[in-house]
């Protein structure tokens, strides 16, 4: 179909601006053909920056995968490096000449010895009979420092010990004995500011009810609320005061060898019926009862103070003993709010008939295997270099404590611990010191 032809006369204007048509029309379509080249190469230039931008987050998403996150692997690995760590008990610390220099430059050549080693960790006995190495409102002056409980040594020990300690980049527990009060042999006299020294004086029934006596030891019971309040208080003002890592108890609890003290047990070991087997387990799960209450108690108040600073317990190695003193490794190890880590005292070598060092490490392993508690192991730097233990073995190699912590990785132990700071540059021990330190490097 043709289209309809229009039957109105022509514009002569429009007739003279039809002329103009063709190079308006070349004008708008250059215009528009600078206008899409413009845009076009915007769109190239930016086509080209994302293309830049996905290659910069493909190559930043290599580099965490390269680097970040290998980072984080080892922040993680950081936060559950190996500890590696040195007891340094009262004996370690006594200077013959005590006073504040001699203390801090003896305290200082211990930590020389700690870093040549490449540990990271001391556990220093802070209060080791019921007295403290700090100004402590609840217990007098230890006697390590002065030669007399209760005499001020006219300085603070534990804050010089730690800020030291921190500046070398080492970790710092204080290492708490709980339970005890004087063994036979220390301290000889007990200053008149001594909690059980007042109780004896002041409130005779409470000292009888507090205080038990053996022919080793005299310790608080813990089966009583105010005993377990004056041991939890004596670690809250460490807490409150001092900027420590961590505090633990070691295995001083209730004497495993002596079930008479605590609960009248009158039988004769030897010959023991089913009545005081009866009763020598009501005494035992006394014991774990008390102990239980003890350790979830100062465990919580740690945490209601500085939920950052860790708490543990270094019991014996000896299930059998254990069991005895009423520490109840299963109950913290199967449970949150005992501990956070343990470090049981293997103190034996491979050919110990009662506890091989291999037998105890695995049986410690399989018995704590939750990861939120970390397991260590104390072992016997002080046997090494000596017929004096386990009938001279432990001279018969230079590489047992080497081969222990290899032992230790193999079980995946997050640590272990050295009894003791005094036996790290021992003349008879060092070629065994020397052969730990090629694998603490």
């Amino acid at each position: 179909m043709q289209p309809e032809k229009s039957n109105k006369k022509s514009n002569p204007k429009k007739t003279k601006l039809k002329k103009f048509y063709p190079k308006i029309f070349s004008l708008i379509l250059l215009v528009t053909t600078i206008a899409v080249f413009s845009i076009a190469n915007k769109n190239k230039e930016k086509l080209k920056n994302n293309t830049d931008i996905n290659q910069l987050a493909e190559t930043s998403s290599q580099n965490v995968k390269n680097t970040d996150i290998g980072n984080l692997h080892g922040q993680e690995k950081e936060l559950k490096k190996e500890l590696r760590a040195v007891w340094i008990p009262f004996m370690d610390l006594q200077v013959q000449d005590f006073n504040e220099e001699n203390f801090k430059k003896h305290y200082k050549d211990i930590l020389d010895k700690v870093e040549k080693i490449n540990l990271n960790t001391v556990f220093v006995q802070v209060r080791p009979f019921s007295d403290a190495l700090y100004p402590s409102k609840l217990f007098p002056w230890s006697h390590i420092l002065t030669g007399k409980q209760g005499k001020n040594p006219g300085f603070d020990p534990l804050a010089f010990m730690i800020e030291e300690t921190h500046s070398r980049n080492i970790q710092f527990h204080a290492w708490i004995v709980p339970m005890r009060i004087k063994n036979t042999h220390f301290p000889q006299d007990l200053s008149e500011m001594n909690p059980c020294v007042k109780w004896e004086k002041e409130e005779p029934e409470k000292f009888k009810k507090y205080v038990v006596k053996t022919q080793e030891y005299e310790y608080y019971d813990p089966q009583y609320e105010e005993v377990r309040k004056l041991i939890a208080d004596g670690v809250k003002e460490i807490v409150e005061a001092y900027n420590v890592d961590g505090v633990n108890f070691d295995d001083y609890f209730y004497p495993a060898n002596n079930l008479w003290v605590d609960g009248k047990f009158t039988g004769s070991m030897e010959k023991i019926t089913q009545e005081k087997k009866d009763e020598e387990n009501q005494i035992r799960k006394k014991r774990s009862e008390s102990i239980n209450l003890l350790i979830s108690e100062v465990y919580s108040l740690i945490k209601s103070i500085k939920s950052e600073v860790l708490f543990g317990v270094c019991p014996q190695g000896n299930f059998d003993n254990l069991e005895k003193a009423g520490v109840d490794v299963m109950t913290w190890t199967k449970n949150q709010g005992y501990v956070d880590y343990l470090c049981p005292e293997i103190y034996t070598n491979s050919e110990n008939p009662v506890l091989p060092f291999e037998k105890a490490a695995s049986d410690w392993r399989k018995l704590c295997s939750d990861k939120k508690i970390s397991l260590y192991a104390g072992l016997g730097l002080y046997k090494t270099g000596t017929n004096e233990y386990d009938k001279g073995s432990w001279l018969k190699s230079d590489d047992i404590i080497k081969n222990q912590i290899e032992h230790l990785r193999r079980e995946n132990y997050d640590g272990f611990a050295l009894y003791s700071s005094v036996y790290l540059d021992r003349r008879e021990n060092q070629i065994e010191v020397q052969n730990i330190m090629k694998i603490l490097s």
